[in-house]
């Protein structure tokens, strides 16, 4: 009946499929053929290929070795283990390792039209697996764009912040419960966004604003450093090499090949910025096209997302089971719904940082993201910077406002200056100076050079690619908007925090001290 079946399959079908393929198909139809029917990609069964009969019958040799190492199991028992493992071992049928390597397509089972090819993936939602969508840079035509970096940040931003709104513990009970040991044991975590580990200094530090944003950021830092570090900066964390080694590494890093990756990365900026940019585009883009009109050959693609979802359990898991910092800021939780939601919650914010780390790989543009906290003072007030050729930006704390904690931090749109944009800003300066020819020329060529610096031909420019960042700030030195800074202006940065100190664990709309709406 199975084979009747597969001759009246339709002739544009075969001619698709190679004779490998049929030869596979002719097998497995021996054991009768089920309705076909198209299976969630969040399955399981979705993401492994079948267990070959070698390996199913070495499972009784397992099962016998493990055995020593766990609880005694009664005869009966044993008995019947062995009776199923036999039995499934002889219901699997041979296949050579040709045929099941040619139809590794078919045990991805991703959706797939009439001819037998895949569909148009959906652009992921929140709450979705990575797996089988498409990315946000990637458009329903199959072109790679970008235009939606602020949006991704601030509905990133507001996830993670409803995250901790609704899990952790805040302000006031959260100073409560902390003994002075789980304290230090959150600042030694901080790394870079706090460089002060002794909780007295700080506090010294800190007027009464600047107190209560410091607890009110505090839980969400924690979360907010191992995101940004190690997922959002590197376009290729997802990346797993195909031979790589993982006894030794722990469970909350991501790829170790994927690391490596960012690192070379990183030394070819320094070679050919711009030429190291297109490898990183191109690679990214190959990696995640999944436009069947685009490429003959969707498993890889089907294979990074799988890879993404992965990363996204896996990290989520770690950060619950193993960061400590941020185990004691969680509530504590008995009901069994609240811990999944919890979990739930935490994977789809690492999807939607891998979602984020995947836009910023495939545009154009480059990214650079201030994750030490004595580098934001200075670049606040500056709507756009220039790196002279060959330099690096100075740290300069003792002139601008002195962060202490930084919860969000500032991320720059980063580019080259080539013979054509050199054209470009000259001609912005002639723009600029024309609509301000009424000025005093002292004050028109100090407001020119910090609007439309002047810059050399291998200069970088760097400006605000968001608009917000959380930090906050010690009641020393300059205040955060005295010179009128582009980042966090408008008197967004000495804003008051909203909702009681006392009952903020169930305020889910509470902004920060520095965190401005476009």
């Amino acid at each position: 009946m199975g084979k009747r079946k597969a001759k009246n399959t339709s002739e544009s079908s075969q001619k698709r499929r190679s004779p490998r393929f049929l030869e596979k198909q002719e097998a497995t139809e021996l054991k009768g053929r089920k309705p076909r029917v198209h299976q969630s990609t969040e399955s399981k069964s979705a993401f492994e290929p079948k267990t070959p009969p070698e390996v199913q019958r070495s499972t009784e040799d397992k099962v016998n070795t493990s055995s020593a190492s766990e609880p005694p199991v009664s005869p009966e028992i044993q008995t019947s283990m062995k009776a199923k493992i036999d039995a499934s071992s002889a219901s699997e049928p041979t296949v050579s390792a040709n045929v099941e390597e040619s139809t590794e397509v078919q045990q991805h089972e991703v959706p797939v039209d009439e001819h037998g090819l895949p569909e148009l993936p959906e652009e992921r939602r929140p709450g979705k697996s990575i797996v089988w969508t498409r990315p946000r840079s990637l458009s329903y035509r199959g072109e790679w764009n970008e235009g939606c970096t602020k949006n991704l940040f601030h509905d990133f931003s507001r996830r993670v912040s409803t995250w901790v709104n609704k899990y952790c513990y805040r302000r006031a009970k959260l100073r409560d419960r902390l003994s002075a040991g789980d304290l230090q044991l959150i600042l030694d975590s901080l790394g870079n966004f706090c460089l002060d580990k002794d909780w007295k200094s700080i506090e010294a530090r800190l007027d009464e604003l600047g107190y209560n944003n410091f607890w009110y950021f505090l839980p969400g830092t924690v979360l907010m450093k191992h995101l940004f570090e190690d997922v959002i900066s590197n376009p290729f964390v997802y990346v797993e090499g195909s031979q790589e080694g993982t006894d030794s590494q722990s469970s909350m890093d991501p790829p170790a090949f994927g690391k490596e990756l960012w690192g070379l990365w990183k030394r070819l900026i320094k070679v050919d910025p711009i030429r190291a940019s297109d490898w990183r585009r191109t690679t990214t883009q190959l990696l995640n096209q999944v436009h069947p009109e685009h490429t003959r050959d969707y498993r890889v693609a089907h294979q990074t997302g799988k890879a993404q979802e992965l990363l996204a359990n896996r990290l989520a898991t770690s950060m619950l089971k193993e960061c400590q910092a941020l185990q004691v800021v969680l509530k504590k939780m008995t009901d069994s719904n609240q811990v999944t939601n919890r979990y739930e919650g935490l994977v789809d914010i690492y999807r939607s940082a891998i979602d984020i780390s995947i836009y910023l790989g495939t545009i154009e543009t480059e990214f650079e993201f201030e994750l030490d906290v004595r580098r934001c003072g200075p670049f606040l007030h500056r709507k756009t910077r220039v790196r002279k050729r060959g330099c690096s930006d100075e740290i300069q704390p003792d002139e601008w406002p002195i962060p202490i904690l930084l919860h969000f931090p500032l991320v720059s749109s980063r580019h080259l200056i080539t013979s054509d944009v050199m054209d470009t800003l000259q001609q912005r300066r002639e723009h600029f100076e024309y609509d301000h020819r009424d000025d005093g020329e002292e004050e028109l060529r100090k407001q020119l050079d910090k609007e439309i610096p002047q810059v050399e031909e291998g200069d970088t420019i760097l400006d605000s690619a968001i608009s917000f960042a959380d930090i906050v700030y010690s009641k020393d030195g300059p205040q955060a908007c005295s010179c009128g800074g582009r980042f966090v202006c408008q008197g967004g940065c000495k804003g008051d925090i909203d909702g009681d100190d006392d009952d903020d664990d169930d305020d889910e709309n509470s902004d920060s001290n520095s965190k401005v709406d476009d």
